[in-house]
């Protein structure tokens, strides 16, 4: 997809504003107006904006308007480049002077957003939001020209942020009705729409989009998403299928400067997903992703989807790749279609070493990691069984796993990881209102393993196994049993998060931090041993171990994975020590 992107010849720089992805464009267009000489010096000046050279961009503008002091389009230039260099208020003036001698409403338009956009900067939303919540904006929709309709996008995007969203709508719906659409602008219009709940809608305007916007490559995406969004799973099922056949490979931007290259084998996007930009269709937030970012100079990573036809594969030529990961591993959704034999079609193709191949995952089911893990010395696993559900009968099976189990205890998905559709239950109507809400006929059910007594808080620790050596990657304190850690609270927003304690109480930070510096000393040779073993016991040539340590000194397993984030995002004032992935070798590619 192309949402989040550079739009045409567009230069787009992100905002740091406490939002994630919200771009604007800092670049205006050459206008007709302009003779060569001009045009050259325009370019000039450009082009130093485009290398960061600010003071030598503001220099030139600035002499180039002794001439021509009312030239709106290089008043714009020298307020971007005023704002590189940090000189706040001249670039405020250059844009207050460029939009009172806009030589048209698409220009006045295009600097009152840059503008507005340098105040969101500062963080003065409040006057963005008063320059840009004007009457004169919509006198200048009707009759629309091409300049306008690509400045009333950008404007959109900045009306949204300062939470004008209604304004955006009615501007867009505007905008989306003149001869001068885009596809970029009907996949943000659509984003926006289903962002406030007007799915139907959404749904209207890209089935009546015009035939050259449905020709578009991402177009089938963004027919997905909407389908979804709205309720038709079928036909969202249809564009998913139309949009990877399309696009089965995602191969990394070239030069490639002789770098090894790494495969990823990865699931096909859900519907709701393909609103996102194209190598998020490929590449979730999981260990390979992390991968991908992190050694993007030591590697280059492509992706396939599965399944995949002959002609993806070839499509890996191109890059000349010599290992892969197979990023598919909850053994049950391997089981489930056969979906194994669809990896093992393109591993078998591709000819090379992988790494977690579709065999070895399929012995790796939460039920027969915790036998084999209950075999090893000094490790408690809890008791965990799977139940088969029929709709309207989660009262009796609620009664079957009371008699079964003690409270509390976990019921959860069976294809689920990161926590979804996870429930913890301390009465029979939780259990039956935890049945009924999981989705899916199976279920896990887990007996849940308290903090050991006289430990004030839940604790939950991470190891990374590569190549059978453990690392201690996690270790955090929390006074809720799902912890979420460190993780920036806008990054899991209805959960509580450890920072609010460490804050409270420094020297649990302190002690999680050390048993990631020194984990022996802290969790003792038993427990450190027993996670070796474990490593030896598991087939997956990569994987991590959530776990705790009791007070006897026992590892309590809570669950294992071969896709586990390494990589833990943190507040920036409660980093994760940076020793241990040292020690790490990370990469884990041989």
């Amino acid at each position: 997809m192309t949402g989040g992107q550079p739009l045409g010849s567009e230069r787009c720089i992100e905002l740091c504003c406490n939002r994630p992805l919200f771009r604007r464009i800092k670049r205006q267009k050459l206008s007709a107006k302009f003779d060569l000489s001009e045009m050259s010096s325009r370019e000039t000046i450009a082009s130093l904006l485009r290398r960061s050279d600010f003071e030598s961009a503001a220099s030139l503008t600035a002499d180039l308007l002794t001439k021509d002091p009312s030239n709106d389009d290089l008043l714009g230039l020298l307020a971007l480049a005023r704002e590189g260099s940090g000189d706040g208020a001249g670039a405020e003036d250059a844009f207050r002077s460029a939009i009172a001698h806009a030589r048209d409403e698409a220009h006045r338009i295009r600097y009152a957003s840059n503008y507005a956009a340098h105040l969101i900067d500062q963080d003065r939303r409040v006057e963005a939001r008063a320059l840009i919540d004007r009457e004169w904006i919509w006198s200048a929709v009707e009759g629309a020209k091409p300049e306008f309709v690509e400045a009333a996008f950008n404007l959109a995007r900045i009306l949204q942020f300062c939470d004008l969203g209604d304004s955006a709508i009615a501007l867009l719906r505007k905008v989306s009705q003149t001869s001068h659409n885009s596809f970029e602008l009907l996949h943000y219009f659509v984003e926006l729409l289903s962002d406030r709940g007007f799915h139907e809608e959404a749904y209207g305007i890209v089935r009546d989009a015009p035939s050259e916007l449905q020709a578009h490559e991402d177009f089938s995406a963004l027919r997905a998403f909407v389908a979804a969004k709205a309720g038709r799973a079928a036909e969202a099922g249809e564009a998913v299928n139309a949009y990877v056949e399309c696009h089965p490979v995602y191969l990394t931007p070239r030069p490639h400067d002789g770098k090894i290259g790494v495969v990823v084998i990865n699931r096909k996007p859900d519907a709701e997903n393909l609103i996102r930009n194209r190598i998020d269709h490929h590449f979730c937030d999981n260990y390979p992703r992390q991968l991908a970012q992190r050694f993007s100079t030591q590697y280059v990573f492509d992706s396939i989807f599965v399944p995949c036809n002959a002609t993806g594969i070839s499509q890996l030529a191109f890059d000349r790749p010599r290992i892969g990961i197979n990023n598919i591993t909850n053994a049950e959704f391997l089981l489930s279609h056969d979906t194994y034999k669809e990896i093992q079609f393109v591993e078998r193709a591709l000819n090379f070493d992988f790494i977690n191949r579709a065999e070895i995952c399929l012995n790796c089911t939460r039920q027969l990691n915790a036998i084999a893990f209950s075999e090893i010395d000094n490790i408690v696993v809890p008791r965990i069984e799977r139940f088969f559900k029929r709709t309207g009968e989660e009262r009796q099976i609620a009664k079957f796993i009371a008699k079964e189990f003690e409270y509390p205890l976990i019921v959860r998905g069976v294809y689920e990881n990161m926590g979804q559709n996870l429930h913890l239950v301390n009465t029979m109507q939780e259990l039956i209102d935890g049945l009924t809400t999981i989705p899916g006929t199976e279920i896990y059910v887990i007996q849940f393993v308290d903090k050991p007594p006289g430990r004030e808080h839940f604790r939950r620790m991470r190891a990374a196994f590569v190549e059978e050596e453990p690392v201690i990657v996690r270790a955090d304190y929390s006074p809720f049993w799902m912890i979420h850690g460190r993780v920036p609270h806008s990054l899991v927003p209805d959960f509580r998060y450890s920072g609010e304690l460490y804050k409270e109480r420094p020297e649990l930070l302190e002690h999680a931090n050390q048993i990631m510096r020194k984990p022996e000393q802290e969790l003792g040779k038993n427990a450190i041993k027993a996670l070796q073993n474990l490593a030896h016991v598991c087939p997956l040539d990569i994987f991590g171990l959530d776990f705790d340590v009791d007070e006897h000194g026992r590892v309590v397993f809570f669950e294992a994975n071969a896709t586990m984030n390494f990589y833990i995002n943190s507040e920036p004032e409660l980093p994760y020590p940076v020793e241990p992935f040292g020690e790490l070798g990370i990469t884990g590619l041989r």
